[in-house]
């Protein structure tokens, strides 16, 4: 019998095409039309590498896909895209009253966090913040 020998660069890639698969596949089961990326701390970069990785995952499987960056953005625009879905790089909610406001708008929020660099303390009033205001959050990405 064989083993697989997978590089750390290898399981990695693997780690992010099964989270990138479990959100495709939630997105087909509940048939969202908007999915907001969210951080609670500083790591803004990562997150909106998340949202595009995303979007460019959805457009490989001929999804009608829009992506619209923290900076893009108003809270109308969200329910006027024509595409099948819109991925939306969110503003924290622990920092920003807007992030709020464009999370309540989602029907799905995911986190994005980063062992060692999100602070707990900031992750923990962003989460709660999101569930006192009703936020369907799907998942934690870290």
């Amino acid at each position: 019998m064989g083993k697989y020998y997978l590089t750390k660069k290898q399981i990695a890639d693997e780690e992010k095409k099964r989270t990138l698969y479990s959100v495709y596949n939630a997105w087909k089961d509940h048939k969202w039309k908007s999915i907001g990326i969210m951080t609670s701390g500083d790591d803004k970069e990562k997150k909106q590498h998340c949202a595009q990785t995303l979007t460019e995952f959805f457009r490989s499987n001929g999804v009608n896909v829009e992506f619209l960056s923290e900076e893009e953005i108003t809270v109308e625009e969200i329910s006027v895209k024509e595409a099948e879905v819109v991925i939306l790089d969110l503003m924290p909610a622990n920092r920003f009253a807007v992030g709020m406001e464009w999370a309540k708008k989602c029907d799905a929020v995911i986190l994005v966090e980063t062992c060692g660099r999100s602070k707990y303390k900031d992750f923990e009033l962003n989460l709660k913040i999101l569930r006192e205001n009703n936020v369907n959050i799907e998942g934690v990405i870290l």
